[in-house]
């Protein structure tokens, strides 16, 4: 459950970034196919494979089963392509999210350096305004 969770956050945060409305967003509950349909507008390029596991999620209702029916997770999905899936929604999501903080990080090394501080302080002086 706890990676049908992660999924769902990834996929949430990537929409949060990219300007969806948060209201539109809870109304979609925990179904990961309605946030996948939204992504590709959001610049996330899933492999076919990892697109029809999201669809699969929501279409069995696996975040339910786990939740609240156990008994019936035989029918759930395997845990290594429940892993890929989750590896590979947060290591694109990771990748389009991050860039603004790997450039604050390279702009405040930058300034740093024209002023004297070291880069530690300059990131800590970044941050902190």
């Amino acid at each position: 459950m706890a990676a049908i969770h992660a999924i769902e956050l990834y996929l949430t945060a990537l929409l949060l970034h990219r300007g969806h409305n948060p209201n539109q967003i809870r109304k979609m509950h925990h179904d990961l196919s309605a946030r996948t349909k939204h992504t590709p507008a959001a610049g996330l390029r899933l492999r076919a494979k990892t697109a029809k596991h999201l669809q699969s999620l929501s279409q069995n209702r696996e975040y339910l089963v786990t939740r609240y029916g156990p008994e019936l997770a035989a029918t759930a999905s395997q845990i290594n392509r429940l892993t890929a899936t989750l590896e590979e929604v947060a290591a694109k999501v990771t990748a389009l999210i991050g860039p603004s903080a790997r450039s604050l990080q390279a702009d405040a090394s930058a300034a740093g350096e024209g002023q004297g501080m070291d880069s530690a302080a300059s990131l800590s002086a970044a941050t902190a305004s």
